[in-house]
């Protein structure tokens, strides 16, 4: 019997790929829960009726740059976004700034924000 020749990725490869993936996610998640972000925005994102919005559909009105800047010094950005404000009016409360020594752990927190 000859061998099957397959065109494309090997499942291997795949399957390392998908674990690469998911262990970056983890990693990124858990940066998001050490950061606290879970007390406002909750583990899933999805945000919490009386502490912080959604997260969800972030990108669509944020770029990494724009994110890392507000991750640094929120009350700057806010007040220059009336959508901030307007959420800062719902919740009683604006978002505290960052407190992350580590600028590449608030790049893969601002990604896993934006995914």
């Amino acid at each position: 019997m000859r061998p099957v020749k397959r065109s494309g990725t090997t499942p291997i490869l795949l399957a390392a790929a998908a674990f690469t993936i998911a262990a970056c996610s983890g990693e990124s998640h858990a940066i998001y829960v050490d950061a606290g972000c879970v007390e406002c925005h909750g583990d899933n994102l999805r945000g919490t009726p009386s502490s912080g919005p959604t997260l969800k559909g972030t990108r669509k009105n944020w770029d990494e740059e724009a994110l890392l800047l507000y991750f640094r010094n929120p009350d700057s950005v806010a007040t220059s976004i009336p959508r901030l404000s307007e959420l800062r009016e719902i919740y009683g409360e604006g978002m505290p700034p960052l407190k992350m020594a580590d600028p590449i752990a608030r790049e893969k927190l601002a990604r896993y924000v934006l995914r």
